[in-house]
């Protein structure tokens, strides 16, 4: 017997996506954990399909196991250990295809298939998924980017502590297309913190962990720098040095509209006068 499913539409400041054939049973999950990014008038840049692909996920905790990537053409298929993702590359169109179980799995699976499919489809549009943690200091945001490991959710902790609005501990959203890189609010990965609700704020600027006994800003090589943030696009980051690659051009969108530091810091927020001063020398 087939699941009854619901039409929704999403704005995540300003990133439209379209589901369709979304499990109603999984309706109330969606809008307690996207709610304010729910919005019936959204104009998506991703149209997504979900459609139930025959498998079962694990019922136990998510793993993260299975991540494989097949490329034909134009043509990708990602398939994780929640299901399949599969869309012709820059088209704007997918389809999830999700393993069945509980509610709350398949919710989860369903948003993790669909931010796969939107690395891979949103540097068309200048904007991009990447691993770092994000705050909000005096209206200027500063992503900490870095996997796991980096003490990113360490830092926005200490930030939280010192009045910094917190963005998320894991990715952040981002969009290059305007006069000025701006890192924007979304309901992804934002575990412990909660999510920011919508918004779009400049970006102060990129910064790489260090950890010392002083707070302290150090310039990064525009190299170095490229390829550090090379390795934190999710999904996508080995694709960054095929010729004419969007996200190529999201990377150097990036280094031209934003400072690039190195940040060492140690267990408290001492840190965020360095950050407000840096962020009041780009004004």
């Amino acid at each position: 017997m087939s699941r009854a499913t619901v039409d929704l539409r999403a704005d995540f400041s300003g990133i439209g996506v379209h589901l369709r054939g979304f499990p109603a049973d999984c309706e109330e999950l969606v809008r307690e954990r996207w709610q304010g990014f729910l919005n019936p008038g959204a104009d998506p840049i991703i149209d997504i399909t979900v459609t139930p692909s025959g498998g079962v996920m694990d019922p136990g905790p998510f793993r993260g196991e299975k991540l494989e990537t097949r490329l034909s053409g134009t043509r990708v298929a990602i398939e994780m250990d929640e299901g399949l993702c599969s869309f012709e590359r820059g088209s704007g169109r997918v389809e999830l295809q999700v393993h069945d179980g509980d509610s709350g799995h398949r919710f989860f699976g369903m948003v993790n298939l669909m931010l796969a499919a939107m690395a891979w489809e949103l540097p068309v549009h200048g904007a991009a998924l990447m691993h770092a943690g994000g705050i909000v200091v005096d209206g200027a945001a500063f992503a900490l980017v870095g996997q796991s490991g980096a003490g990113k959710t360490t830092w926005v902790r200490l930030a939280r502590e010192g009045g910094a609005l917190p963005l998320s501990d894991d990715l952040l959203l981002l969009d290059t297309s305007g006069e000025r890189p701006e890192l924007l609010g979304s309901p992804f990965r934002i575990r412990e913190f909660g999510s920011p609700g919508s918004g779009r704020w400049p970006v102060g600027a990129l910064l790489f962990s260090a950890h010392g006994e002083a707070h302290e800003l150090a310039e990064v090589s525009p190299l170095l720098a490229q390829a550090r943030l090379g390795a934190n696009f999710p999904w996508v980051g080995e694709r960054i040095g095929e010729a004419g690659s969007p996200l190529a051009g999201v990377v150097s969108s990036l280094l031209e509209g934003a400072p690039v530091r190195q940040l060492t810091f140690r267990r408290d927020g001492g840190f965020l006068p360095l950050l407000r001063a840096l962020a009041r020398s780009g004004e």
